[in-house]
């Protein structure tokens, strides 16, 4: 008989406790709330901390569920753990919930597995949309393991808000369902199934209505306006690495490989087998030239959890590997819960940013500001940490076209920076700007604007489009400026800071040449009237593909995003 291995001594011993299941979840929790705690908001939860301070049915990116959270959070208690409340406490919850969708067997080689997995330390504590999508997610394969074996009237009506809350939490929700659809075709002969799916089609309806209110800008955005990679398979391979990473570091093979091996024993095993290879899987095809973010397969996360758990538990080899990465594993995690609420190793700061500092550095600029208005160029991140860490101050982001569209735009913040004194701040070079560096060696850029003017609704129209565009020629533009505000807008509404008509020419992501128009605009547009007007543009040296857009410049930077991107081909 071979003697038994030290991990399976520590087995044996840890699952004779009746309750260790409920030590470890407790334990688990109270490290949770300590990091909530000690640890500064990261950039996108200070972001969300704002969608809780702009309660809505939706926002640009995200659907409502996290903004719900954080300000009920934030209603309890302030700072970070009240930001971060209900994220921590939806974290255990969903060990809880994963362990009980198990053979519920081996609960010390279960928590060891999923313990050496970033994704459960990450999730564990950070409050950002995956928190809630995972934890519903959890909740909702739960629940549909019930409904499978009692599909009561009861089972279906929690089954119906567990799924409205799934995509009200993130909209990928929708793959979990879909998979989980695809898994068991008999769904669409059962009455109940269209009973699940017309009530969270009717609780669905408010955030339905704020879509349309906001021309699916959501959507619009995430499946259009996402980056692509740089080189041939750059997205491909950058979603392959994130998914061994979350899954890991350390573990990230041997969980992946014991999820797709492990042969399933049962309808809702195959179900779990459906969502997770189907969500990777999908993610992965889409990657092949379109940038996907890690995280946004955090739908397979628990059925990847079970699965992996199952197959590893019975495999002499597999539990013999997890037990041998699970000890470095654990040190590896401990340091880096440790740096990030502490910052021990401050040369770690420049690998990556923004997890220390951002207290004093708001009120650095608190201090620049003189209690004027912040106004943050090209960012959703840096007013969103201002306005935290300096409890509310006054800050607006001024998006132009080189960013994209987000929240800030629809909050109506330009008002309140409309025609005032501001603090111009930008982390890029800008013409006439102070600097300011930091103690940790951030640098910005700043000027103070007096009589500030904002014009993001106003649009660019072309009116006369060159039919070929000719290499070094030149081309005088006609253009309509529409004023889509509720009021009437001057051009010339603050004579130091004249306005100018620019087209731009990029390739690609880069900057090729800009041309601005001799004469600056001047008058006042009526809303809902136009402006016409014209920009000379001197066409590229060399031949190619380009991107071209027409937009408002001051004279010292971009003004906002006010035309669309074109595709030209210069002959």
């Amino acid at each position: 008989m071979p003697p038994v291995k030290w991990y399976e001594k520590l087995e044996t011993r840890l699952n004779e406790s009746p309750r260790i299941v409920a030590i470890i979840v407790g334990i688990w929790l109270l490290i949770n709330i300590a990091q909530a705690y000690f640890t500064e908001l990261f950039h996108d939860e200070a972001y969300y901390w704002l969608y809780g301070q702009h309660l809505d049915w939706g926002y640009f990116e995200h659907a409502p569920m996290i903004g719900l959270l954080i300000r009920a959070g934030s209603v309890l208690f302030s700072g970070e753990w009240g930001v971060r409340m209900f994220p921590v406490f939806m974290g255990s919850a969903t060990l809880v919930l994963t362990w009980k969708m198990t053979d519920q067997k081996n609960p010390a080689f279960f928590f060891t597995l999923i313990f050496s997995m970033v994704m459960v330390h990450v999730g564990g504590f950070l409050a950002v949309p995956d928190a809630p999508y995972i934890f519903f997610s959890a909740l909702f394969l739960f629940q549909y393991r019930r409904f499978l074996r009692d599909s009561s009237l009861t089972n279906t009506l929690l089954l119906a808000i567990v799924v409205t809350m799934l995509i009200y939490s993130k909209y990928h929700g929708i793959m979990v369902l879909f998979f989980t659809l695809l898994s068991n075709f008999k769904l669409l002969k059962n009455w109940r199934f269209w009973l699940i799916v017309a009530i969270s089609t009717v609780l669905f309806i408010p955030h339905l209505h704020w879509l349309v209110e906001n021309d699916f800008g959501t959507f619009r955005y995430h499946l259009l306006q996402r980056p692509k990679g740089h080189f041939p398979f750059e997205t491909f391979l950058n979603y392959l690495l994130g998914q061994v990473l979350f899954a890991g570091p350390l573990m990230g093979i041997p969980v992946i490989l014991g999820a797709i091996l492990y042969k399933t024993e049962n309808e809702f095993e195959r179900t779990l087998k459906f969502v997770f290879v189907g969500i990777t899987g999908i993610l992965l095809l889409f990657s092949i030239n379109s940038w996907i973010e890690a995280n946004w397969a955090a739908g397979a996360y628990i059925p990847g959890m079970i699965l992996a758990y199952q197959y590893l538990e019975r495999s002499a080899k597999g539990k013999r590997w997890v037990w041998r990465l699970a000890v470095p594993g654990l040190f590896l995690f401990v340091f880096l819960r440790i740096y990030l609420a502490f910052n021990i190793v401050p040369e770690l700061r420049q690998f990556r940013r923004e997890f220390h500092g951002w207290d004093e550095w708001a009120q650095e600029i608190a201090a620049l500001a003189h209690g004027n208005p912040v106004v943050f160029t090209d960012t959703y991140q840096l007013p969103s940490k201002y306005a935290f860490y300096t409890g509310g101050n006054v800050t607006h982001a001024l998006n132009t076209f080189t960013y994209h569209t987000n929240s800030f735009d629809l909050w109506g913040g330009e008002a309140a920076v409309q025609g005032k004194t501001v603090l111009f701040v930008s982390n890029t070079a800008v013409n006439g700007c102070d600097s300011l560096v930091t103690r940790y060696g951030d640098k910005f850029y700043y000027r103070t604007e007096e009589n500030f003017q904002v014009f993001r609704n106003l649009r660019i129209e072309p009116v006369s489009v060159p039919e070929t565009w000719k290499r070094g020629g030149t081309f005088r533009m006609s253009v309509r400026i529409y004023n889509e505000y509720d009021h009437p807008v001057k051009l010339d509404g603050n004579q130091d800071t004249p306005i100018y008509l620019t087209s731009l020419f990029y390739v690609g992501k880069k900057f090729s040449r800009f041309d601005k128009n001799t004469q600056r605009l001047a008058g006042e547009i009526l809303p809902g009237e136009y402006m016409a007007a014209y920009v000379d543009i001197t066409m590229p040296d060399k031949p190619g593909k380009y991107r071209y857009i027409l937009t408002l410049m001051y004279e010292w930077y971009y003004a906002s995003s006010n035309g669309s991107w074109m595709e030209v081909e210069v002959e």
